[in-house]
């Protein structure tokens, strides 16, 4: 929930790298365990995430991977990703379906 926050709040990347350090350290986690951890339907987090927005579980997971999960490679991507999925929730709940093109690029269809 931390992290989450530290991801949405209006600051630069370098200051919420800075900031969410210590938090994956004080739990003893890398940016592989989490990147794992958004990926699966049933965690609770993504639970939460789905609600808060009013999306099926499936579309919060379908926001999650659209936002690029699976190419975190650090955690200045793991943040930005898990804010994109934020913006990804709401087109998805606004009718819109998001595909991703051979180069990787994201757009969006009704």
């Amino acid at each position: 929930m931390e992290l989450d926050g530290i991801a949405n709040a209006p600051m630069t990347a370098e200051q919420r790298v800075t900031r969410a350090q210590p938090v994956l350290s004080s739990a003893n986690l890398s940016v592989a365990d989490l990147k794992e951890a958004l990926s699966r339907v049933e965690l609770a987090w993504n639970k939460n995430k789905a609600s808060d927005h009013e999306i099926s579980h499936a579309e919060w997971h379908e926001a999650v991977q659209l936002a690029g999960v699976d190419q975190v490679s650090d955690l200045s991507s793991l943040l930005d990703a898990m804010h994109r999925a934020e913006s990804a929730a709401t087109m998805l709940k606004a009718g819109y379906r998001g595909t991703r093109s051979d180069s990787g690029e994201l757009s969006w269809a009704r």
